[in-house]
């Protein structure tokens, strides 16, 4: 029918709001739907490489976000995850994979449907296939073993959390015809301009002293991690005064407020 082709074929209602905002366009010279480039800054993620043949800020936020697309791309895409425990763990991980110096990202995590209160990633090469990743898992492996011990587990998966929440399990993944199809519609009609940029310096150091701030906070609050004190004096941080009190107060002062002795 013409309605249900017309909603197929619809790029525009599904991105209107970020249109009306301005963060993307409808280029007057090229008629494509274009979007900002830029270094994102306000990010919990250190990344470390180049993603050679990963188009994540497509496929993922775009492709997948708003129209519910799970590329070509992210069915060849195997990638190894670990979990640190701790700020401290964190750290170590990144120093893990500025020495492997493979395309990777670590950082807090602030999605609220994952496990886990921070996440660590490599990307295997796409050309290398599964038996690629599994090479790239034991490499990966190896060195986390060697820094955190045998007890952290290292999970080789494919694709995304949130594609296998809505696709469901990844090895059942099909790519029909029809995805191709609109795929390359997508394609034919948004401009991204420059898609892999390599994270500035300055921008690294933002973000792991975000790190610190984030962590320290959740630990005030829970006691839940006291590492982030191996990286910053708890001196440096405002405390806020106890408020002043007009009640006789509680606690410990129980017993004589309520006129009791201990032997009663």
């Amino acid at each position: 029918m013409v309605y249900e082709e017309l909603l197929r074929r619809d790029l525009i209602g599904p991105i209107q709001t970020e249109l009306d905002k301005g963060n993307i366009w409808i280029d007057v010279g090229t008629k494509k739907i274009t979007l900002k480039t830029y270094v994102r800054y306000n990010y919990p993620w250190v990344m470390t490489g180049v993603a050679e043949g990963r188009e994540c800020s497509k496929w993922l936020d775009v492709w997948f976000g708003y129209y519910k697309l799970v590329s070509k791309g992210c069915h060849e895409c195997y990638k190894v995850v670990v979990k640190p425990k701790s700020l401290k763990e964190l750290f170590m991980v990144l120093e893990i994979q500025e020495k492997l110096g493979l395309h990777s990202k670590c950082g807090i995590e602030l999605r609220t449907w994952v496990k886990g209160m921070f996440g660590a990633f490599w990307y295997c090469p796409r050309a290398g296939g599964i038996e690629g990743a599994k090479e790239t898992h034991r490499k990966v492996r190896n060195a986390v073993w060697d820094k955190l011990g045998v007890i952290t587990d290292v999970l080789l998966k494919k694709g995304c959390t949130e594609m296998e929440a809505y696709k469901g399990p990844s090895d059942q993944w099909v790519y029909t015809e029809e995805e191709e199809k609109f795929e390359a519609y997508l394609e034919e009609n948004f401009d991204f301009g420059v898609i892999n940029i390599i994270q500035p310096d300055l921008v690294k150091v933002h973000v792991t002293r975000a790190w610190i701030e984030y962590v320290k906070d959740w630990d005030r609050r829970t006691g839940a991690d006291p590492s982030w004190k191996l990286y910053a004096d708890p001196r440096s941080f405002k405390e806020l005064a106890p408020s002043v009190r007009y009640d006789e107060g509680g606690g410990k002062n129980a017993t004589r407020i309520l006129g009791l002795s201990k032997n009663n």
